[in-house]
Order: structure tokens, then sequence, then C-alpha cells
């Protein structure tokens, strides 16, 4: 590993392995987010690693819109969303009611 620095700047330059990283004193280095994928709906998403289901429907923009929630097949009660934490794999659906006739 390179570690190129200039002192009267805040710029480091990291070579790892034929990769680089710039980074200023902003930024953390080397700190990757760890990422899950759940199926949701039929469809794959990303999320952070130990994400709750309530944090899921937030980032989704979902918050207050979700009647009922099913975890790999199982019920999950609304006042369980925020303590239930989503694994790698799992399988979401979101349910929403419609009224009609």
């Amino acid at each position: 590993m390179n570690v190129i620095s200039r002192n009267n700047d805040t710029i480091l330059i990291i070579k790892n392995n034929g990769n680089y990283c710039v980074t200023n004193s902003c930024c953390k280095i080397n700190e990757k987010e760890k990422k899950m994928k759940i199926i949701i709906n039929g469809e794959e998403r990303e999320f952070k690693d130990d994400a709750t289901l309530q944090e899921i429907l937030k980032e989704l923009s979902l918050d207050g819109k979700v009647m009922a929630a099913a975890l790999n097949m199982e019920i999950v009660k609304q006042t369980e969303w925020e303590s239930c934490v989503l694994k790698d794999s799992d399988k979401l659906e979101l349910l929403d009611f419609v009224g009609g006739g």
C-alpha cells in the first residue's frame, strides 16, 4: 500500500492493490457500509445491514402508508416494526388496503 499526503493540503491518496482512494479531512478511509439484499414485493433491493423494518419503510418513503407487512411469510405487527431487524436474503411483502366496490 502506498500513501501520498501533502502537508499544505488535506488530500490523501492511498493505492492498495491497484485501486486508488482519494479523500480529504472530511472523509473517512476504508469505511464501507455493509449492504444486505432483500426482496420487497418481488423486487431485489439493497439496504444497510441490520436495518429495521421501520427504517426500510422510511427509506422507501412508505412510512405511514403501509398497513401490513409480512417477513418471510410471517405477519409482523406494526408495534414490532421498530425492533424487527431484517437479514440478507429476507423476503418482505408490504401491503396497503384499497377500498372499492
